[in-house]
């Protein structure tokens, strides 16, 4: 899954009116949280990032929320250069099959 922030869904959103309103309703985050997502007060929550993934990809396989509970978990024992090393691992390892892992980190 991609890092789901304000600009990823600034880029992601439409011009047309009311879909960040749906966004909220589809997900049950609140509007407010949304809006202040785009203003850049406020970050995604790692809970609410599969969410809005699965609103604009809804064919799309989904990890199971058990899945990413665990990965939060081992994710959160790791020091900072043990997850750089993770993340540049997980990059190469899918680079030959999507190219937008090549995004700088």
């Amino acid at each position: 899954m991609e890092l789901i922030d304000r600009n990823w869904l600034q880029s992601h959103l439409k011009d047309n009116r009311g879909e960040q309103a749906r966004l909220a309703r589809e997900t049950g985050i609140s509007p407010d949280k949304i809006s202040k997502i785009l203003k850049g007060a406020r970050q995604v929550q790692a809970n609410e990032a599969p969410l809005i993934w699965k609103f604009f990809y809804p064919d799309q396989p989904q990890t199971s929320p058990e899945e990413v509970k665990e990965l939060l978990e081992l994710w959160s024992r790791l020091s900072p250069e043990e997850r750089d090393f993770l993340l540049k691992s997980a990059k190469g390892l899918l680079s030959p099959l999507d190219p937008s892992t090549h995004r700088s980190s």
